[in-house]
């Protein structure tokens, strides 16, 4: 059994055991029905719902962005910020968290984005720099918590987002399941897993 997955959802079906089960990781596009629609895949996820009378579209996660800044950044006595208040800031950000990537380059376009493929060179780095970065509700469950960093909650539209399951109906009986085992996941008890961004 194939699923198209992407970002850290890639976790929770490496947490979810089930037997025959393949996950592969790609980016969403245009032709991710095709793979339903062939019998590739039997499974896909996006960021928008689906209206096709073909396939069930189950919402079953949401994500928000957080920026993480130490204590003496100019941001942090902030209780929420927009990318508008960020936009123009060198920004440290990982090179493999999905359509994340993208939402920072369209929503902060002056801001001088810092790649890290290397998470222990990216984590350092936030360690010992005042460089803001990124977390999310999901990553913040499973990181440790960092003593020398805020969490402040963006309030833009593009920092949120929700995930849509699409299956053929016929596997409604499989799927349904597996997707509430997901929204009923502790991420706490999945921070032995590996990164996501380390498979990329």
């Amino acid at each position: 059994m194939h699923l198209l997955l992407y970002g850290e959802l890639n976790i929770l079906f490496k947490q979810i055991q089930i037997h025959n089960l393949k996950v592969f990781l790609f980016k969403m596009s245009k032709h991710s029905l095709m793979v339903l629609e062939n019998g590739d895949y039997s499974l896909i996820v996006l960021t928008h719902p689906l209206d096709n009378k073909n396939y069930i579209c189950q919402e079953f996660l949401n994500e928000s962005l957080y920026l993480s800044v130490p204590p003496a950044h100019p941001l942090a006595p902030f209780k929420e910020i927009s990318f508008s208040d960020l936009d123009g800031q060198s920004v440290l950000l990982l090179s493999h968290i999905g359509f994340w990537n993208e939402v920072c380059k369209q929503m902060i376009p002056e801001s001088h984005l810092l790649f890290q493929d290397d998470p222990f060179v990216f984590n350092e780095l936030t360690k010992m720099s005042a460089l803001p970065n990124f977390k999310s509700d999901i990553t913040m469950q499973r990181d440790s918590e960092e003593d020398n960093r805020i969490l402040i909650p963006i309030t833009d539209q593009e920092a949120h987002a929700s995930y849509y399951a699409i299956y053929p109906k016929d596997k409604k009986q499989f799927y349904q399941p597996l997707l509430k085992q997901i929204k009923d996941l502790d991420w706490k008890k999945t921070k032995d897993l590996p990164k996501v961004f380390n498979n990329q």
